[in-house]
Formats: C-alpha cells, structure tokens, sequence
C-alpha cells in the first residue's frame, strides 16, 4: 500500500466502532493519514501489510506486519530512525492496556556485504637492461575490480519506560548502494484484562521523529505524506484484522530454525541477488 491518493484502499464498511467486541473480527484495510506532498526528491514510505488477532492467557495480541521503503532517486542511504508508539483508539480505553509485546528484527541485525566499488585500469611499460642499456619490451593494459566488504544493518531500540514506543535505526556507513529498499517489520501490540473480547482497536503512529540521511550533501527529503496543523506524526488507525495469513506466517516465521521472513536478512537475500553483477553475502552474516 502506497501513500499516494490514487492507490490507497478505503476502510472497509461495517467496521465495528467499539474497542473490544466478541467474534467475528471485522476486517479493516488500514490507511496512513495525512497530508500528501506534490513532489519530492526522496521519499520514506510505510504501510501495514497485514494484521493478525490471536489470543494468550491473560490479554489479546494483534500481530503487524509493516513494510517500509525508500525512494533515494540516485543517493544512498546513510542512517534512518523509523519511531513507532502505539495508542488507543477508543475514548473508554487507556493505553497503560496496551504495549509492544514482541517485535522483530528485536536485536541488531547485522548483513556483511561484498560490492563492487569500482574498476581501475592503468598501462604498465616494464623495461629491461640488455648490455647496460634499458630497452623497452612492449607495454600492456591491465584492469581490476575493486571489491569491498562492509556490514549493513537494522536495530530494534526500545525507549526506557515507554512500552507504547519503539524505533528502528537503518544504517549502511559505507555507502555500498546495498541496502535493499524495502524492509518488513513485525510488531505485536498487547491488550491486556480483555474480558471477552476477541480483538480491540488501536493506532499506530509514526512520529516526527522520522528521520533519513543520505550519502553526500545538497538533497531534498520529503516524507509520503505530511501531518496537518496540530498534528504531531502520522498514523494507522488499525479497526479489524487485515490479510491475517501473511502477518501469522510472518510471526510463525520468527523461530531460531527457521529463515525469517521479515527484517534485513530476508530483505537483503532477495535484493542483494537481484543486483547486476550480484553482491554476495559474507559467511559471516547467516547469524549473530
């Protein structure tokens, strides 16, 4: 889901206004509110993926499958700070009740990278004494690769006392062009003392503490959409679950004998491949 007018879905019609109701759980297609901007040089986007209700011993759990991209134009990434809080939605819910349970990438995830940085080519003219006297044998061109290592990475930083709040650092120093432009984020917000309730509402807000650099200097960035007047970020206002299957794989997914299919590692197997020629993973980024 894009942040553009054109390509983002309505709410779906029924969804239940309540905070917390018995089944069936409503479906609700989640739209990033804001202000749109005609036109920037680099955009940061978001969108939620998939939303999943599942129940523990003593709260609700709602699993978020969250995608975020860059759109660089021709600059690097250098750093981002994705900040996510979540809050209630409902007037008759605190949002002591909710907090992030689990999240994922919840550690610094690191990818060593191989790229190419260049290509050098230079004339050797070697000479040789024959009889004291240097004689030239003819020169020659030769050209090499220049290959370099560096580490990229993804880290999940919770801020002390606030387990409504948590941000995402992006981070390629190098300037190796390796960093894949879309990464998937897995969030689960819990409810607790939910009685009989089988899901609740709730809003996810990225705030303005968003931040992109890029390598070099002179560029423009521009989030997808900007907030109105007042407004202190941008937000998902999450009313039901969404594409339920992908967030439950996603969560599924997240066990130490299985590949991941969300954070830098599942991101980067795809996009590092992709390249032409393609950039290699070290043996040292299958694991910390």
């Amino acid at each position: 889901m894009s942040t553009s007018a054109s390509t983002k879905p309505a709410i779906a019609q029924g969804t239940a206004s309540t905070s917390a109701v018995t089944s069936p759980i409503p479906v609700s297609s989640p739209e990033l509110l804001g202000k749109e901007i005609p036109s920037a040089k680099g955009r940061f986007e978001i969108a939620v993926e998939s939303v999943y209700y599942y129940p523990e011993e003593t709260s609700i759990c709602a699993a978020v499958l969250l995608r975020t991209w860059f759109s660089l134009g021709n600059k690097q990434l250098k750093f981002a700070n994705c900040p996510i809080s979540v809050h209630a939605l409902a007037t008759d819910t605190d949002d002591k009740t909710l907090d992030i349970r689990e999240y994922f990438p919840p550690y610094d995830e690191r990818v060593q990278v191989k790229y190419n940085k260049g290509r050098k080519r230079w004339y050797i003219d070697p000479a040789v004494k024959a009889m004291e006297v240097e004689v030239s044998v003819g020169g020659y061109e030769k050209e090499r690769t220049d290959h370099e290592a560096t580490t990229i990475s993804l880290k999940a930083q919770r801020i002390q006392r606030r387990p409504q709040r948590i941000e995402w650092h992006y981070k390629d120093s190098e300037e190796s062009g390796c960093y894949p432009e879309a990464v998937d984020l897995l969030i689960v917000i819990a409810k607790s003392d939910p009685g009989d309730a089988t899901w609740f509402e709730f809003q996810l807000k990225l705030t303005k503490d968003l931040k992109v650099d890029v390598h070099g200097i002179g560029w423009e960035f521009r989030f997808g959409g900007i907030p109105d007047p007042g407004q202190d970020g941008w937000h998902f206002d999450i009313r039901g679950q969404y594409r339920s299957a992908e967030a439950k794989k996603a969560r599924e997914s997240i066990k130490p004998t299985v590949v991941a299919e969300v954070g830098l590692k599942a991101a980067a197997r795809s996009f590092l491949q992709s390249q032409k020629p393609p950039v290699w993973l070290s043996k040292s980024s299958k694991g910390e």
